[in-house]
């Protein structure tokens, strides 16, 4: 049966990286602001101040804040090479502005110049070493390098300058859970909730923790989480599946009917809907028109293939159940399961 809690640490942490506005930070440095002169993000209006900014660096090409709002429009505008090259203009003409260094670690890293994001990043804290937003976004960094204990240490700088950074205690809770030490990943995210009882993302990750464990008290984060996101599709998959995985079939199927009603096409749900019925209902009717369903929204599900192989096979139906495992092993070579069915179907002959 596919398990598609596959870990969004990193997925989390990457986009949490790259949406932080490095263009409308305090500079902690020199008491200044530095934004976009724009408020409105139409594209109209960012193609027209994109003109004026061009125009007045004709006139005034070595002007650090115009060459940075015009590299924050590149970035917006998906030109990353141009932002990054920008940006290393503006820092080689200011580089006393934290926020000009916070900009670049931020395009660097969309520009895949990671070392470059680093030093960056260790440059605004020579600036100001009491920056937090820096030890955050560095300690995310090195999340994402896998560099786990550099990653707490950023993060347990950040927590020096302030203890009640939520943030920075969710980071050592993903790095805690990826080097697998479950205790101190649920202590780290026990603390973001008493800091931030609504934040979303550490209430999904401590139920899948006690999913993991098949512990009730999943039932309590992954709830909590729905009341924060009502009807998020991957909370009532996580919850269905840990239902399905303690017994309780009925809470699991109403849980995938209802990511269904909002997201038809969903093959996982399909899928497991497929597998209950297979496995626990052996309604094998049933479970191929679900796991055909799987298969429709996703063409490369091996499991689908290989359970809607069984559930022909019991059927009787050996051609149709040959057919889905060939298929399951093209798809997934080492798929062992599969490879048993054909040798159990082939021997009976075709």
């Amino acid at each position: 049966m596919l398990n598609r809690i596959v870990s969004h640490l990193l997925t989390a942490l990457v986009i949490a990286f790259l949406m932080t506005p490095a263009g409308c930070r305090q500079d902690s440095g020199s008491g200044q602001t530095d934004t976009l002169s724009t408020q409105d993000t139409s594209q109209s209006a960012i193609d027209r101040r994109f003109r004026e900014l061009n125009e007045q660096l004709l006139r005034d090409s070595l002007n650090p804040g115009l060459l940075f709002e015009r590299a924050q429009l590149m970035k917006i505008r998906g030109n990353i090479p141009g932002a990054y090259q920008e940006m290393e203009r503006v820092v080689t003409l200011d580089s006393g502005k934290v926020v000009y260094f916070l900009a670049l670690a931020d395009i660097a890293f969309r520009a895949l110049q990671v070392p470059r994001s680093i030093e960056a990043f260790e440059r605004c804290l020579r600036i100001d070493p009491k920056n937090t937003e820096a030890h955050l976004r560095l300690a995310e960094l090195y999340f994402y390098l896998k560099a786990y204990p550099k990653a707490i240490e950023s993060a347990n700088n950040a927590l020096r300058l302030n203890d009640r950074l939520a943030r920075a205690y969710s980071i050592k809770g993903f790095v805690y859970k990826e080097s697998g030490d479950t205790a101190k990943a649920i202590s780290s995210f026990q603390t973001v909730l008493e800091l931030d009882p609504e934040n979303y993302d550490t209430q999904r990750e401590l139920g899948r923790i006690f999913a993991a464990k098949k512990d009730p008290l999943a039932l309590q984060y992954y709830n909590n989480a729905l009341r924060i996101r009502p009807g998020s599709g991957e909370i009532l998959y996580n919850r269905g599946l840990y239902y399905q995985e303690i017994g309780q079939l009925k809470e699991a199927e109403a849980d995938y009917a209802t990511l269904l009603a909002s997201d038809p096409k969903d093959p996982d749900a399909h899928h497991n809907l497929g597998y209950i019925a297979l496995r626990y209902k052996e309604d094998y009717p049933a479970a191929i028109r679900h796991f055909t369903d799987a298969i429709r929204y996703n063409p490369e599900y091996a499991e689908a293939y290989y359970h809607r192989g069984l559930a022909e096979e019991r059927m009787g139906n050996r051609t149709a159940a040959l057919t889905d495992y060939r298929k399951a092993t093209t798809i997934y070579p080492s798929f062992a399961l599969a490879k048993d069915g054909i040798k159990r179907v082939a021997g009976r002959g075709e």
